[in-house]
């Protein structure tokens, strides 16, 4: 009959071990989820301002482009 209380706190032991266990395990997967959105994060930007001095060089052209042909235009 001792058999269930020593079940009982074998279970109660191994619930805890688990929760104690599993909470470690669920911040460092948080931390590294968080690392990983803000390299994300870092990524993007630094994309963003490739592709804006990408888009201000195209425009540079494109109005010097303009002015040449306005050029042209006017000789004809």
């Amino acid at each position: 009959m001792s058999a269930a209380p020593d079940l009982l706190w074998l279970v109660a032991a191994l619930i805890i071990g688990f929760i104690l266990g599993f909470l470690p395990a669920i911040l460092l997967v948080k931390n590294r989820i968080n690392a990983a959105r803000v390299a994300g994060r870092h990524e993007l930007a630094t994309d963003l301002a490739i592709l804006e001095e990408r888009l201000a060089r195209r425009e540079e052209q494109l109005q010097q482009q303009y002015v040449e042909l306005q050029a042209m235009g006017s000789k004809l």
